[in-house]
């Protein structure tokens, strides 16, 4: 059986398209401003004490946020618990709140790669984690076709 889009769908969709190009934008603002602030060629880190196990911890928090966003969003989305929405009183602000919890951990991830980039003077965590983000928040966008499964029975 087909379920239909429902009509708050497109009342929804550009205030989520703005909200998910500012994730976006965000996240591309990161990699400029990371790219300004620190050396290409890298450099002596800037925490020496500890940094490489701070760096693997960082790491760890930062892949697990982009791993979890994905599996939030395919757990939110499963349409069993949108009929419940535990996120929101109505389904219409589950499914929303389930997006935008999704890019806001995968931009999370940007803001991690940032940082262990500032404390081991080393752009290539930036662009790594940054990639990663990048890849996760397009992988999940607002679309019918998403809502659809979600509503469906």
């Amino acid at each position: 059986m087909k379920t239909k889009t429902p009509a708050w769908y497109q009342e929804s969709k550009t205030s989520l398209q703005m909200i998910y190009l500012s994730f976006l934008g965000s996240i591309c603002l990161l990699i400029i401003v990371g790219f300004i602030l620190l050396p290409i060629e890298g450099g002596a880190p800037t925490m020496n004490n500890g940094a490489e196990s701070m760096q693997m911890l960082l790491s760890v928090v930062g892949l697990g946020l982009c791993f979890g966003s994905m599996v939030s969003n395919q757990w939110a989305l499963k349409p069993y618990r949108a009929k419940e929405a535990p996120l929101s009183g109505d389904i219409q602000g589950h499914i929303k709140i389930t997006f935008i919890i999704t890019w806001a951990l995968a931009e999370s991830c940007t803001i991690i790669g940032f940082y262990i980039s500032y404390i081991l003077n080393d752009p290539y965590e930036l662009t790594l984690f940054a990639t990663l983000s990048l890849l996760t928040i397009l992988a999940h966008p607002f679309t019918e076709g998403r809502v659809r499964r979600a509503l469906n029975r």
